[in-house]
């Protein structure tokens, strides 16, 4: 084979392939990009206020989060992890029932992970933890149900899944234990200010 074909043998693969291919390809990148964009966006319906989502708790973020380019790249190489694993999952499954439960599993997933930074935003890190795990469980069952090369596409999004949940578990913690800093700070003001009230002295004039 000449190095003309081979170098033409991807090219040619990518355009024999129909719709479906591209669409299962690109569509979980498209939508979790979108469900980003409008918890961001302002005035959205689904975000409601003007703030960025990842701005409110800088101070209790975990001290080994990445920066946000990091976070960017890494969606994007996921995202097409995940349509790698859902195309490979539709040519190579042994049967339809495996067929269809694979694209059910990869849409909810897909809805899932658009749906994050809006659960983000307006529930905070609480539901966003829970979320994650209910996404990491539905990876899992993807794994055991999809063919074996989509197992090892996919395996990526369930490492990067359980850094997001330590992430989320330590600005938890950290939200919490300032909360309580911030309760015994306003107790001890308002026995402060108590305090002041009944030790000063009344004059009559």
């Amino acid at each position: 084979m000449s190095k003309d074909n081979k170098r033409s043998a991807p090219v040619q693969f990518l355009m024999k392939q129909d719709y479906r291919f591209y669409s299962r390809l690109f569509a979980p990148m498209l939508a979790v990009f979108i469900g980003g964009y409008m918890a961001n966006r302002s005035g959205s319906t689904l975000c409601g206020n003007n703030d960025d989502i990842y701005d409110d708790n800088k101070e209790n973020k975990a001290s080994f989060q990445p920066s946000d380019s990091v976070f960017t790249v890494a969606w994007i190489i996921l995202t097409l992890h995940i349509g790698a694993a859902w195309v490979v999952a539709s040519k190579k499954c042994k049967n339809d029932s495996d067929k269809l439960c694979c694209d059910v599993l990869i849409s909810v997933i897909v809805i899932l992970l658009a749906a994050w930074p809006s659960t983000y935003r307006d529930y905070k890190e609480t539901w966003a933890v829970w979320l994650m795990y209910i996404i990491l469980l539905l990876v899992c069952i993807f794994a055991i149900v999809a063919p074996q090369k989509s197992r090892v596409i996919i395996s990526p999004l369930a490492i990067w899944l359980l850094f997001a949940i330590s992430l989320l578990q330590t600005e938890l913690s950290n939200t919490r234990a300032q909360e309580m800093h911030d309760h015994l700070s306003l107790e001890q003001d308002e026995g402060a200010v108590q305090t002041i009230y009944v030790n000063k002295p009344f004059h009559i004039r």
